[in-house]
């Protein structure tokens, strides 16, 4: 699963997301990973479908790192935020690399509040 998120991911990050897509496709019904297929698909503009998706997996802080994911390709900041808390509530080890690294949340970097969480970690943005 690893392999097919990281070539999905490169083709998104290209603006290929026909191919993002086909290759997420593949993760569809492998439990966990399934959130490759929906933010790929909410970055296609294909919302209702990324929800759908993300409503099957359950809101629990171990599902935290996809849903924000999702939520993040959605621009969904208050979702976003609200699973960023739980993942710092429970010292998920992603939690930093939401606020400085995985392009789904790269676009918060100027909202105050990811700024602050940055600065609670001594993190640059």
């Amino acid at each position: 699963p690893v392999a097919l998120l990281t070539l999905g991911m490169t083709y998104t990050e290209m603006g290929r997301l026909d191919e993002a897509i086909a290759v997420h496709e593949k993760l569809r019904d492998v439990r966990f990973w399934s959130f490759a297929l929906a933010s790929t698909l909410a970055l296609a503009g294909r919302a209702d479908e990324a929800l759908e998706m993300a409503g099957s997996i359950n809101e629990e802080p171990f599902n935290a790192a996809p849903l924000i994911i999702i939520h993040g390709s959605l621009r969904n900041d208050e979702e976003v935020f609200r699973w960023m808390a739980e993942e710092k509530k429970i010292h998920m080890p992603w939690y930093p690399w939401f606020i400085t690294w995985f392009p789904q949340t790269r676009y918060l970097a100027d909202d105050p509040r990811m700024r602050e969480l940055a600065k609670e970690l001594n993190l640059q943005l």
